[in-house]
């Protein structure tokens, strides 16, 4: 063999050598790339989430209500304020007759000022400063009632407490018996007196609490038609959500026959909430406790469960309360919330969740850093899909998974999730 021809033999050999080292190199680069990156990829914890499950719906308070409307036309003086709570026989509010009563207060005046006289006679220093006292005192209530009968603009009031301030006027010593009443006795003036009272008084009305509850001037219209009584007749098709406009009283004036207030008993109150479908209450039943929150309070009040109606899959259920009422005694209709039921859970990012073999999971890397795929139940989402609420394992972790007989180890807290599966596969070992 020449020379050239060894030489050419052992270049290929070379070469070939180069190409077998070339492309161990390059295989073993390409099969640790992926595991670079799966060392690197990033992992997220599962954090602790209480998932409550609810019905929401419409529903309709039902309220013991009281309305009381005027007895005749005047002006309106409320004594109580509004959402105050009272108890039985108080004041609530009363009504001035728009009859003149001007020409009556002021021979009320005459006649007192004349009884006055008379009585005084037979009483020593004392009482006699004792009625100068009361006479200054009714002055200064008199400048009271002048001056806010001006700000207000009842001229009609400014002329009569000017007319009344006249009589008042004079030295309370120097009051002397009115000559239209000079002949009387002291006994037919207090008479007289007490008739003209009592006509004073009967162009006032008054009006007092026969039931302890909650004051409100706000009237919407609905008192007498959604009632506590015959429950079961409060269906779906008959519960009518509505945006109402409450009618509320003016402050001066009121007409006869309008609602003046109402009063709200606090003690007892329903709601009828309508079901859209009946298969989401059927665990549901009469006398049951049942927990709910009404329009956007988060806070969870309890009440119980006393009619079910149906009508075809469709239903109402009403609901007695016996607290807060004060904090929605203003409204009718409303949004409730039925809370079905509360499980401590794991939120985890949607984008991690996978699907291997038709289950559910997801990647985690245990604390020897094997990656291994954990099956999980998913309970919830949220409105926008970017978390998944999943169910939690018992004490050591398991799932009961449906279709299979053994418990299989699901997500812990604690454990590390792949937020990216492109290169991890199940049984890698990570640094």
């Amino acid at each position: 063999m020449s020379y050239n021809k060894r030489k050419r033999k052992r270049l290929i050999k070379s070469s070939f050598r180069i190409a077998i080292i070339s492309f161990i190199f390059i295989y073993l680069i390409f099969r640790s790339v992926p595991i670079f990156l799966a060392n690197t990829a990033k992992t997220i914890l599962p954090v602790e989430e209480l998932v409550v499950n609810k019905i929401s719906s419409e529903g309709v308070i039902i309220k013991n209500e009281i309305v009381y409307k005027a007895e005749g036309t005047g002006e309106l003086d409320s004594k109580i304020k509004e959402g105050e709570r009272v108890p039985a026989g108080i004041e609530i509010a009363n009504i001035n007759l728009l009859e003149d009563t001007s020409q009556l207060k002021l021979e009320l005046i005459e006649i007192e000022n004349s009884i006055l006289y008379l009585s005084k006679a037979d009483t020593d220093s004392e009482v006699i400063q004792a009625e100068n006292t009361e006479i200054l005192n009714k002055q200064n209530k008199l400048i009271e009632t002048l001056q806010i009968a001006i700000n207000l603009g009842n001229y009609g009031q400014v002329i009569a407490s000017k007319a009344e301030l006249e009589l008042y006027n004079t030295n309370p010593r120097d009051i002397v018996i009115a000559n239209k009443y000079a002949d009387q006795s002291l006994e037919s003036l207090q008479q007289e007196r007490d008739e003209l009272l009592e006509k004073i008084n009967s162009n006032n009305i008054r009006y007092y609490t026969t039931n302890s509850g909650i004051v409100s001037y706000n009237i919407d219209g609905f008192e007498s038609l959604y009632l506590p009584q015959d429950f079961e007749n409060y269906t779906y098709d008959k519960i009518n959500i509505e945006n109402i406009n409450k009618d509320t009283i003016d402050e001066n004036n009121v007409k006869e026959g309008s609602a003046v207030f109402k009063m709200i008993d606090n003690f007892q109150w329903y709601i009828a909430i309508k079901i859209e479908d009946i298969k989401d209450i059927v665990d549901y039943e009469i006398n049951q406790n049942i927990w709910v929150q009404l329009e956007n309070d988060e806070k969870e009040i309890s009440g119980r469960i006393i009619a079910i109606n149906l009508t075809d899959n469709k239903a109402v259920i009403v609901i007695r309360f016996n607290d807060y009422l004060h904090e929605f005694y203003n409204l009718r209709f409303l949004n409730v919330h039925i809370i079905q039921s509360k499980t401590n859970a794991l939120k985890i990012p949607s984008k991690v969740v996978i699907e291997k073999d038709g289950q559910k999971g997801v990647y985690i890397k245990e604390i020897n850093g094997i990656v291994k795929f954990r099956p999980i139940i998913v309970l919830s989402e949220d409105e926008d899909n970017e978390f998944t609420y999943i169910q939690r394992g018992d004490d050591k972790g398991y799932i009961q998974l449906p279709g299979l007989e053994n418990t299989s180890k699901t997500v812990l807290l604690y454990d590390e999730i792949f937020i990216s599966t492109n290169n991890i596969k199940e049984g890698q070992i990570l640094n």
